[in-house]
């Protein structure tokens, strides 16, 4: 139930937009900016309304959007980070 520390790469890999030549990694990478935008987003409202009522609501937003960007960390670390 509490946000999700990521490796953040977002700082390491620069957003692009997508194109016909865009493949999987470039794919992953854009999604990873996309989530971690949607983290920053539902972290600012929920601090900004923690004691409103839909505040508990913001909250697990955040955390949720936390999971799914770890989600994709976690895929691309397995898929284009590998040691072999």
């Amino acid at each position: 139930d509490q946000p999700i520390p990521t490796m953040r790469l977002d700082y390491i890999f620069k957003k692009q937009e997508l194109g016909p030549q865009s493949g999987v990694r470039e794919a992953l990478i854009y999604a990873i900016h996309l989530e971690k935008g949607a983290v920053d987003f539902y972290g600012k409202v929920s601090d900004g309304c923690a004691d409103a009522p839909m505040g508990k609501l913001f909250a697990q937003l955040y955390k949720e959007e936390s999971r799914h960007l770890q989600s994709l960390e976690d895929l691309y670390e397995q898929h284009f980070m590998t040691e072999n």
